[in-house]
């Protein structure tokens, strides 16, 4: 089992950061095209051409909302990176659903879904894996897009329960049967100690955590 974690957990780590990279170099990208306009119109400045303030004020606008962007990428990559710094601790659920959604947007803004998170969420934490979690999150959060029809939406939840937490993963827009996960997710939720199961009827995924994951279960 730490073999087959060890590699999954890998693989989900690659694939993240590839991803992260990826939406940082767009913002990048369009920061250089903002610099490249900025570069023709002084250019054209000093062959005579006036400067429009609101044109300027647009473009610096732009740039500031890519560098906003960009800031929340990074700060997004390094708290997903120091989730490896501990291999079970007290971690508060919904953070670790917000990582897991920003890094499957990318995926759902490819397939046309919307992923949102209930506003009104209270806090719960459980002792545990957060990397591993955050992996089994994505990974249910990913089956999800890709049986969600265009223009739908998938929502993911937690709420508290005695003892622990329960996440659900609820897609809207979609009339599939078949919800079968991919296979490591049911090895990813065994070495997290929690319950696994789809729910066709209600069209959702369910993530049942234990307040505090054995000891055993460390690698």
């Amino acid at each position: 089992m730490p073999d087959l974690i060890g590699k999954i957990g890998l693989k989900f780590f690659a694939s993240a950061i590839a991803s992260i990279s990826h939406e940082i170099k767009n913002r990048i990208a369009v920061i250089n095209e903002q610099a490249g306009l900025l570069d023709d119109l002084l250019l054209m400045h000093e062959q005579g051409r006036e400067l429009e303030p609101e044109r300027l004020k647009r473009m610096a606008d732009s740039v500031k909302k890519q560098v906003a962007i960009a800031d929340s990428i990074t700060i997004n990559m390094n708290r997903f990176a120091h989730t490896l710094d501990s291999s079970r601790k007290l971690v508060a659920v919904d953070e670790l659903i917000r990582m897991a959604v920003a890094m499957a947007t990318r995926k759902a803004n490819m397939h046309s879904v919307d992923l949102e998170i209930p506003p009104s969420q209270a806090s719960v934490s459980v002792g545990t894996s957060p990397f591993f979690l955050i992996h089994l999150i994505w990974v249910c959060i990913n089956a999800g897009i890709e049986i969600t029809e265009k223009n739908g939406t998938i929502s993911v939840s937690c709420e508290k329960t005695d003892p622990g937490a329960s996440l659900k993963i609820c897609m809207r827009g979609t009339n599939q049967e078949d919800m079968a996960l991919p296979e490591h997710a049911a090895a990813l939720a065994e070495f997290l100690e929690a319950s696994l199961w789809s729910d066709p009827e209600k069209k959702q995924f369910i993530i049942k955590l234990s307040a505090d994951m054995g000891q055993d279960s460390v690698l």
